[in-house]
């Protein structure tokens, strides 16, 4: 069973909020922190990709407990 990294996490839990800018909008909700959909996208994109960032613990944490309580 393959796990799953931080950047497929976030992707997967950007689609279940409905769009990378709702996922924002929760993820800064929760952390009262200013988050851009830029550096969401820089967690999700290619790794190759110049403009990929490694995607932190906290935020897929953050919005994973997010979504479960708003289910």
């Amino acid at each position: 069973m393959k796990i799953m990294d931080n950047r497929e996490r976030m992707k997967n839990l950007c689609t279940l909020a409905g769009s990378y800018p709702a996922a924002a909008a929760l993820i800064q909700e929760e952390t009262q922190r200013p988050l851009s959909v830029d550096a969401i996208k820089s967690w999700t994109c290619d790794p190759a990709a110049k403009r990929a960032r490694t995607c932190p613990d906290w935020a897929v944490e953050v919005l994973e407990n997010r979504l479960k309580r708003d289910k």
